[in-house]
């Protein structure tokens, strides 16, 4: 599901299904340095395959180095996912959240 770039640092993987069946995958990826990313990646297909990943956010997890009160060395920052399947006018919206530590 992840780029080989990602060298396995992937965790929190999350899927939900669209209105018109699109399986989407939104997933964490450790980053190298500092910075981390929250990854989606879209199938049309029912999951037989999928198209590029599309960075959805930059954060930064600050494992152990938060303020005061906020300084959670096992922090976890998974994203969560979910898309408007009513009949409305954001039918087909994708939303996706996480816990900033920034």
């Amino acid at each position: 599901m992840n780029s080989f770039g990602d060298q396995g640092l992937v965790q929190g993987a999350r899927v939900v299904v669209g209105p018109n069946g699109e399986v989407y995958v939104v997933y964490e990826v450790l980053g190298q340095v500092d910075a981390d990313f929250m990854k989606l990646r879209k199938s049309t297909n029912g999951g037989v395959s999928f198209g590029p990943e599309v960075v959805v956010a930059t954060e930064y997890s600050n494992f152990g180095t938060g303020a005061p009160g906020f300084n959670r060395n096992r922090g976890i920052t998974f994203p969560s996912i979910a898309v408007d399947r009513s009949t409305g006018p954001y039918r087909g919206r994708v939303y996706v959240a996480f816990q900033d530590w920034t």
